[in-house]
């Protein structure tokens, strides 16, 4: 028979082993509503954060993302957050930090052939590495496991950041003073985090691309001579160098017609800048280029600006581009032409110099030939006069000199033959 006292020890230990599985129970209840209240508050971040990355202006993304780093940091408990994107095949540089105050951030750029562990976990698709201490490293890690102790850094987690498959580099958050776990769904989330700032990278790039190319081509046709404008494939002008926007401007017929915004084609077809017959020629080219069926097309036109007779050179040539679209440019060749007539008329006097000069060397050449016969005529015949002026003239003499006459009339009439086959050639 068992004594009171032992049964009120048994009593009393049995209380306590409810108590502490109570307690225990109690600790792992409050943990998981913990955890789950975490997931939550984390959850509600997300969506926060998701908004200002896919709401974000270009002109503003970068401070975005700065700001989403400190709140990220801030809930996580960490130290400092940072984003790094590729600058090279081997190298990656920080592009967006935030940490608490006094936290030293982390180097500019990376060097990723001296962690090749590190790389390979990053560059595969969604990769991820953390770690709650350097030593949960696994041994093929020791570079990058001495490097993180060089540093101070107690937890580490790393997130890749991809867009289909290209890599755009990484998240990382650091914790430099207390250990910090991760565990799997936590990091779950946290690849979901990324999968946002993933998008408002390639949306800060495509900005960035986009604001280079306008740039760009800005620059490009302000250097370009003359006026010019981008049109798309409807024939609306998209864009206008200083050149083009000025003739608009001053010229009210043009003011219009010739802006961003208004149709090429209209311009044409109303024919305001050139004669009515060469503007339906260059209505339905500039059609055929849009249309891709021409490449080019170059037509020259008299027009008259401020009062003043002009010639300008009209260039279209069609943009290799999937949009499609052309490249308009209006030349002033007034004194391009001016020159050309001027040459002609050069050319002109040239050749009256020249007809002038062949007339008189001709002039002079026939002389020469002509001088010989007609002198020996007129000789014969003066030989003659003087024979028939005797009381018995010789016959015979008098033959003779009327035979040199007609032979020397022939040979007049071969030089002058001869001359006229020299014209005709």
């Amino acid at each position: 028979m068992t004594d009171p006292q032992s049964r009120l020890d048994r009593l009393r230990d049995a209380n306590e082993q409810l108590v502490v599985g109570a307690m225990r129970a109690q600790d792992l209840a409050d943990h998981a509503e913990a955890r789950l209240a975490e997931r939550l508050r984390f959850g509600a971040l997300e969506s926060e954060i998701a908004t200002v990355c896919a709401t974000a202006s270009a002109e503003h993304i970068d401070d975005r993302i700065r700001d989403c780093l400190r709140r990220v940091v801030t809930f996580l408990g960490v130290d400092r957050g940072a984003l790094a994107q590729p600058s090279s095949d081997l190298t990656v540089s920080v592009t967006h930090f935030w940490g608490l105050d006094g936290v030293v951030p982390p180097p500019a750029t990376i060097d990723l052939r001296a962690f090749l562990y590190f790389r390979s976990r990053m560059e595969a698709g969604q990769g991820w590495m953390t770690f709650e201490r350097p030593d949960d490293l696994p041994p093929e890690a020791a570079a990058e496991r001495a490097a993180l102790e060089t540093l101070g850094i107690r937890s580490f987690a790393a997130i890749s950041l991809h867009a289909d498959d290209r890599w755009l580099g990484f998240l990382a958050f650091v914790s430099l003073g207390a250990e910090r776990a991760w565990p799997d769904d936590f990091v779950g989330q946290l690849r979901t985090l990324a999968e946002h700032f993933s998008h408002a990278l390639v949306r800060a790039q495509s900005a960035a691309a986009l604001e280079s190319s306008a740039a760009l081509t800005s620059a490009v046709l302000a250097a370009l001579p003359g006026e010019t404008a981008i049109i798309d494939a409807d024939g609306t002008i998209l864009q206008t160098n200083e050149a083009w926007a000025a003739a608009a401007r001053n010229e009210p017929r043009l003011q219009q017609a010739l802006t961003v915004g208004s149709n090429y084609l209209d311009a044409c077809r109303d024919a305001l800048d050139m004669p009515r017959d060469l503007a339906r020629k260059a209505h339905a080219s500039v059609q055929a280029i849009l249309a891709g069926e021409h490449d080019e097309f170059v037509l020259e036109y008299p027009s008259s600006r401020r009062g003043e007779d002009r010639w300008l050179e009209l260039r279209v040539r069609r943009l290799p581009r999937r949009r499609g679209g052309a490249a308009v440019m209006q030349l002033d060749v007034t004194a391009r032409r001016q020159a050309e007539a001027a040459a002609q008329r050069h050319v002109a006097q040239l050749a009256h110099l020249d007809r002038i000069a062949a007339m008189g060397q001709l002039a002079s050449s026939l002389a020469h030939e002509l001088n010989q016969p007609l002198t020996a005529i007129l000789a014969n015949a003066q030989a003659g006069s003087r024979l028939l002026a005797r009381l018995q003239p010789d016959l015979g003499e008098l033959r003779a000199c009327l035979e040199d006459i007609i032979s020397d009339d022939r040979r007049a009439t071969e030089v002058i033959r001869r001359m006229r086959r020299l014209l005709k050639k």
